[in-house]
């Protein structure tokens, strides 16, 4: 039982040495012929924002209150968070 395991590993391994001794075949490459083309790859170019950009809903706005600290930026309507966060830039 055990020989048959011995002579599939040694087969493996004997296998995998005889055959890596021989270098790989190189493919035949013809001086004359043109290089191959590049690739062109097309991605849509998305603008980037800007880093001031006026954030324009009410969700954007509390996030950002919160994130500078402002307090009581829960119970400020639109305008007055907006003028709030402005005056905290």
């Amino acid at each position: 039982m055990w020989q048959n395991g011995f002579f599939f590993i040694t087969g493996f391994i004997f296998g995998r040495y005889y055959n890596n001794k021989s270098p790989p075949s190189s493919p035949i490459i013809d001086i004359c012929s043109p290089p191959p083309s590049p690739v062109e790859i097309k991605t849509p170019i998305l603008p980037l924002p800007e880093p001031h950009a006026e954030l324009t809903t009410y969700k954007e706005l509390r996030a950002y209150a919160k994130f500078l600290g402002i307090p009581e930026f829960h119970k400020m309507k639109f305008d007055d968070l907006k003028y709030a966060v402005s005056k905290y830039i």
